[in-house]
């Protein structure tokens, strides 16, 4: 129940947090539309989808089966001016990276580190400050579909896998089976990339919100599923 609560509680910042920094910037490119029309030909518009949070698969008891998670990433950008001492330092005391990695010849971005852990609503929002401070780094956010820590129940609940624009979709199962529930309605937006198709601060705008995906009661209960009478969902 704890975790359920702190799932929720840490989701329902997360979107919040999007909404605010959206409208934030969206006034920041109103402020700065006439300026950026002037140099227009420099910038390109790009359109792009915000996956919607998938609903949850849950037993007669209300108890989730699958869910989505939120997975935070690290990466580094690459820059013909190299990396300054302070930002060095800067990932050695917050996340103990002592060697950055080389990148490859073209290689726009690295991975740091893979799953960040954010256990709280502070953590969240030092985590999304970081960009501000330091340019160089980003940080992504996937939701990743996390089933309950049964294996015997891993071909029922099934698979998602994301289409070209990161939204998840059920390939297999039960998310297969209830995927239009499941799916929820992707979000939309456009911003401006610059000449080497990064993004530039200020002018994302939100067209509309992702509207999160609904839940999926069975009936049949987890006992009954890996129990001994784990075939009395198929009556």
């Amino acid at each position: 129940m704890e975790f359920r609560f702190r799932s929720a509680v840490l989701l329902t910042f997360f979107v919040l947090w999007a909404v605010i920094a959206a409208f934030t910037l969206y006034r920041r490119t109103v402020a700065e539309g006439e300026r950026l029309s002037e140099r227009s030909e420099s910038f390109a518009r790009k359109e792009g989808v915000l996956p919607a949070a998938r609903g949850r698969i849950l037993d007669a008891n209300g108890v989730p089966l699958a869910w989505t998670g939120l997975h935070f990433s690290l990466y580094l950008y690459n820059s013909p001016n190299g990396i300054s001492g302070n930002l060095k330092d800067f990932l050695a005391t917050r996340f103990k990276i002592t060697e950055i990695p080389e990148f490859l010849p073209g290689q726009e971005e690295i991975l740091l580190l893979d799953e960040l852990p954010v256990l709280s609503e502070a953590e969240l929002t030092s985590l999304f400050s970081i960009p501000e401070q330091y340019p160089l780094l980003h940080i992504r956010t996937t939701h990743r579909r996390i089933n309950v820590d049964y294996p015997q129940l891993a071909v029922l609940l099934g698979e998602c896998a994301a289409d070209e624009d990161g939204v998840p979709h059920g390939v297999s199962g039960w998310e297969l089976e209830f995927d239009q529930a499941l799916s929820g309605t992707p979000g939309t937006f456009t911003v401006m990339r610059d000449r080497n198709g990064k993004w530039m601060p200020g002018t994302l705008k939100m067209i509309t919100m992702p509207v999160p995906g609904k839940d999926v009661r069975l009936k049949v209960t987890l006992e009954e599923l890996i129990g001994k009478e784990g075939e009395a969902w198929k009556k």
